[in-house]
């Protein structure tokens, strides 16, 4: 747990528009891209998503998409 902690706190960022830059601002959510327990912790957080009748849940890599068919598309969810 202390690797997990250690790699998704005090995390920084800024912005770069053009050769202008903001101030550095905190990462107060979120998982990094690229680091490698970023496939772990997605897979860890979405393994027990329902998956209700009807539906299809699709996952690839750190991408869901939930595809639902119905006669009636206004009551498909």
């Amino acid at each position: 747990m202390k690797i997990i902690k250690s790699s998704l706190q005090s995390r920084k960022f800024m912005i770069k528009i053009k050769n202008s830059f903001s101030c550095l601002n905190s990462v107060h959510i979120g998982v990094p891209q690229g680091i490698v327990l970023s496939t772990l912790l997605f897979k860890s957080f979405t393994n027990d998503m329902p998956n209700p009748h009807c539906t299809l849940l699709a996952k690839f890599a750190d991408d869901t998409a939930l595809l639902c068919k119905s006669c009636r598309p206004h009551t498909a969810f």
